[in-house]
């Protein structure tokens, strides 16, 4: 339900907002459960995992969101950013 999907976006952006990134992961990986095929959600996943340093689920999240878009720059930088700091 489109309603439902955005409350759960609202949430997890305000929880991201005042940096409560353990509720905000739980929260953005809800609607990727909910919207597989939705880039931002992978997206946002994505950079969460590399603000917290988890390098290898970032890639993962960030190789999914070109998988769906791969003209997503913002995806591209993250994920090079996210192998550098990994292989650091």
């Amino acid at each position: 339900e489109p309603s439902y999907l955005r409350s759960i976006v609202w949430l997890a952006s305000h929880y991201a907002d005042a940096e409560e990134y353990d509720a905000a992961l739980n929260h953005f990986q809800r609607i990727a459960e909910l919207a597989p095929k939705d880039p931002d959600s992978h997206l946002n996943l994505g950079l969460l995992y590399l603000k917290n340093q988890q390098f290898d689920d970032s890639i993962r999240e960030l190789q999914v969101v070109l998988d769906l878009d791969p003209t997503n720059n913002l995806a591209k930088r993250a994920l090079a950013a996210a192998r550098q700091q990994r292989d650091n």
